[in-house]
C-alpha cells in the first residue's frame, strides 16, 4: 500500500512575547493583570513550516510486514521580540533596563527515512514476534541573529508601561549567523517471546550514532563583516541501550508486567559556559518500572497503576552565572552538565464507560525527582501531585445528539530558588542575588455543550 501526504502551517503571532514577566527584586510577584503586555508594539513570529511523506506498507507472506517512510520537513521562523533583564524595584516600579531587543530568523531542513520489518514464529509451541528497523535523520540549520541597541527604562512606572511610547527607530543590527548540521541514526530490534502461557519475555535493544557539527560566524554589527568564526564539533558513536521486560496475564482480564531500560539522549545543542560555549556530552541512565493493567465493568472500564523509578546522568543544569541566550548563537546556553537525576513515582489512569452512555477519563500522577549531584529537588516546577478528570455523558432519546462534559486539572504548588547575577552597566556581571518564586497550587475546569446535528456536523461550545 502506497500513501503520501502533505502538511502546511501558517502562524503569525502579533504581540509574541517569549521571556515572561519579571519580578521584584525581593522576589515578590509583581501581580499584573492578565492583559498585561511588556513587549515592543512590533514583537511578533512568523511560522512558514510543511512536511511532505511517502509511506510504502508491504505484507511479506501471512506474517510478516514491511514499512517504509521517507519524509521532508520545512520551517521557515523570523522571531521579534523585547524581553526585560533583571528585577523590579518594589518602591520606584522601575527597572534596569532592557535585556535584548532582537530580531532572527531559523530556516531548517529536516530528512527522515524510517524502515521497520514486523512478524511473527511459532517455536517450542509458542508465538513470537519480533521487530526489526533502522532510522536516520538530518537536520540542517541556519540561523541570523540581529539585535538592536535600545536601552528602554521602565519609567515612571511599570504599571504605566505602554509598548507605543517605546517604539524605536533604531535598525537591527547583525550578530551572527549560525550553521548546524545534526545527523541521528540508529538500528534496533525487539523480541517478544512466549515462554509459557500466560509468560512474555520482551527483549530489545538500540545503536544510536550522534554527530553534531556546527560553525558560527561573529559579524561586525555596523558591516556585517565576520570577525571571528567559532567550530563546534560533537560525535557519539555505537551507544547500546538494551531493553527487558516481563508481561504475566494474571487472568482474562488483568495483566502484570516489570520492564528495565538504559537511556541515552544526546543533548549537543545545549552548551556550557561561558558563550558561546561548548556542547555537554549525552544523558545516560536507567528506568524501572512495574505495574499492572486491567478492565473492570465486563471489560468497559480500563485501569492501570505503575510505579517508575528513572535515574539520569548528565543532565543539564541550568548555570545561573549566565543569562539564557536560546537561538542567539544557534544553540542553548549556558548549562552544566553534572546533573544526576532521579524522579521516581505513581501514575494512575482509569478510562472507560461507567454506565451506556457515560464516559470517564481520570488520572493521577505522583512525583518525586532530586539532583543527587547537589542535593535538593531537581525540577521544583514539576508539582508533586497531579489529578486530571475529564467525563463526558451523551443523552439518548429525544435529547439524542445531545453531550454535555466537564473536566478538571488540578495540581499541587510548586517553587524555584537559587541564585543569579544581577544586570550591571550592560552585562550580568554584578554581585548574586538570591530568589525564591513560589505558586500555589490550583485547579483548572473545562465544560463542554455539543450537540450533532448529522452524522457529519456538530455544533460545540468550549469553556476553559
Amino acid at each position: 500500500m502506497l500513501t503520501v501526504g502533505s502538511n502546511v502551517l501558517r502562524q503569525n503571532f502579533d504581540g509574541f512575547n517569549l521571556f515572561g514577566l519579571p519580578r521584584y527584586s525581593n522576589g515578590e510577584d509583581i501581580g499584573l493583570p492578565r492583559n498585561y503586555y511588556l513587549g515592543g508594539p512590533d514583537d511578533r513570529w512568523l511560522r512558514n513550516n510543511t512536511r511532505h511523506f511517502v509511506r510504502i506498507d508491504q505484507h511479506l507472506g501471512s506474517d510478516w510486514t514491511l514499512g517504509v517512510e521517507a519524509s521532508r520537513a520545512k520551517s521557515n521562523n523570523n522571531r521579534r521580540d523585547m524581553s526585560w533583564a533583571s528585577y523590579i524595584d518594589p518602591i520606584t516600579g522601575t527597572g534596569p533596563g532592557t535585556f535584548r531587543d532582537r530580531d532572527f530568523d531559523l530556516d531548517e531542513t529536516q530528512d527522515t527515512l524510517d524502515a521497520v520489518l514486523k512478524g511473527s514464529f511459532h517455536l517450542l509451541g509458542g508465538e513470537h514476534k519480533v521487530t526489526l528497523g533502522t532510522n536516520i535523520n538530518k537536520r540542517d540549520q541556519h540561523i541570523a541573529t540581529r539585535l538592536r541597541n535600545s536601552n528602554i527604562t521602565l519609567s515612571p512606572n511599570i504599571f504605566e508601561y505602554d509598548p507605543f511610547d517605546n517604539i524605536s527607530t533604531l535598525p537591527y543590527l547583525p550578530v551572527s549567523d549560525t550553521r548546524n548540521k545534526i545527523v541521528q541514526k540508529g538500528v534496533y530490534g525487539s523480541l517478544v517471546a512466549q515462554l509459557a502461557e500466560p509468560l512474555k519475555m520482551i527483549l530489545g535493544g538500540r545503536v544510536s550514532w550522534y554527530n553534531f557539527d556546527g560553525a558560527v560566524d561573529i559579524l561586525n554589527r555596523n558591516t556585517g563583516a565576520v570577525t571571528d568564526t567559532i567550530l563546534t564539533k560533537y560525535e557519539d558513536k555505537g551507544i547500546f541501550t538494551p531493553y527487558l521486560g516481563l508481561v504475566y496475564d494474571l487472568s482474562e482480564r488483568w495483566t502484570a508486567y516489570a520492564s528495565f531500560a538504559e537511556t541515552y539522549m544526546p543533548q549537543g545543542g545545549s552548551f556550557q559556559g561561558p558563550p558561546p560555549g561548548t556542547p555537554l556530552g549525552p544523558v545516560t541512565g536507567r528506568t524501572y518500572e512495574v505495574g499492572v493493567k486491567g478492565s473492570l465493568l465486563d471489560g468497559r472500564l480500563n485501569t492501570s497503576l505503575a510505579l517508575y523509578h528513572i535515574k539520569r546522568n548528565g543532565q543539564a543544569i541550568r548555570d545561573m552565572a549566565y543569562p539564557p541566550t536560546p537561538g542567539n548563537f544557534g544553540t542553548d546556553c549556558c548549562y552544566l552538565g553534572s546533573g544526576r537525576i532521579m524522579s521516581q513515582g505513581v501514575d494512575v489512569e482509569v478510562s472507560g464507560e461507567i454506565v451506556d452512555r457515560w464516559r470517564v477519563h481520570a488520572g493521577y500522577t505522583f512525583n518525586d525527582n532530586e539532583n543527587q549531584a547537589e542535593g535538593g529537588a531537581y525540577s521544583t516546577i514539576t508539582p508533586k501531585h497531579l489529578f486530571k478528570l475529564w467525563t463526558t455523558y451523551a443523552f439518548p432519546g429525544q435529547l439524542e445528539g445531545l453531550k454535555v462534559g466537564g473536566g478538571v486539572t488540578a495540581q499541587s504548588s510548586y517553587y524555584q530558588r537559587g541564585f543569579i547575577r544581577t544586570f550591571n552597566n550592560g552585562v550580568y556581571d554584578g554581585p548574586e542575588t538570591p530568589f525564591d518564586f513560589t505558586e500555589p497550587g490550583r485547579a483548572v475546569v473545562d465544560l463542554l455543550v455539543q450537540y450533532d446535528i448529522s452524522k457529519n456536523w456538530s455544533l460545540a461550545l468550549n469553556v476553559n
